[in-house]
């Protein structure tokens, strides 16, 4: 098109627009991949640090943590679902865990990731959670340690929903 003796192409123009608009999209692209690079990697590293905090811990070994609670007149089967469970966080051999472990501190973990681990080791051994009555009747202090832990879970197998 001629107008004023200047001569405009709009195809041309077009075709620039298109090219400029792929190339936003290719550098939006390009930065979202790399924050989420930066995120995996962040997780990565908190990951291998947290292992690495686990391998220094020294718990006992299954064996002598089961008769802790034997010894204490509490399932061996109990014992040895919460020993597992928390045994199979780590990836070290030699990882073992305490009836005296404080599981929060041990593991990072917040109240929420408690009852999701409670939960579990419930599914684990074919049992429910108990009903919310038997919670209020239960008169037993917070849980902190792996000792309290594994008495919440014996004490969960005794109440079991009807």
């Amino acid at each position: 098109m001629q107008g004023g003796g200047i001569d405009v192409d709009y195809d041309a123009n077009a075709q620039f627009q298109k090219t400029l608009e792929a190339s936003a999209m290719k550098i939006g692209l390009e930065i979202a991949l790399g924050a989420g690079g930066a995120v995996v990697l962040v997780l990565v590293l908190w990951n291998v640090r947290f292992q690495w905090e686990l391998r220094k811990h020294k718990g006992m070994s299954r064996a002598s943590f089961l008769a802790y609670f034997t010894e204490r007149g509490i399932s061996a089967d109990v014992a040895a679902a919460v020993y597992d469970y928390y045994r199979s966080q780590a990836i070290w051999r030699t990882f073992g865990i305490s009836p005296q472990d404080e599981i929060a501190k041990l593991f990072n973990q917040d109240e929420d990731d408690f009852e999701n681990d409670f939960e579990v080791i419930l599914k684990r051994l074919g049992l429910s959670v108990p009903a919310d009555e038997a919670w209020d009747a239960r008169k037993e202090p917070p849980v902190k340690t792996a000792e309290d832990f594994v008495r919440v879970v014996a004490w969960a197998s005794q109440h079991q929903p009807a």
